[in-house]
């Protein structure tokens, strides 16, 4: 092999090595963006399930509230019938 040949085949290495370096840079900034998005969509499924299990207690206190008021308006009035 000559100097010319070692030394091209020394620069092609060198700019590979440079342009591998540049690629695990940019596989290491999508992983780390993909990474925050999974995050970000975790914790607005988090704040949603939040949000309706708020309302879901809110409905039920609702909920039995109105039944309770409904039974014990039923029970007076079979009661002013006996």
């Amino acid at each position: 092999m000559t100097d010319k040949t070692q030394e091209e085949l020394e620069t092609k290495i060198a700019r590979l090595e440079q342009y591998l370096v540049k690629l695990k840079a940019e596989l290491e900034k999508t992983r780390l963006r993909e990474q925050h998005e999974a995050i970000e969509q975790i914790d607005q499924y988090l704040h949603e399930d939040d949000n309706l299990t708020s309302d879901l207690e809110e409905f039920w206190g609702v909920l039995v509230s109105d039944m309770r008021e409904f039974f014990d308006h039923r029970k007076k009035r079979s009661q002013h019938r006996h």
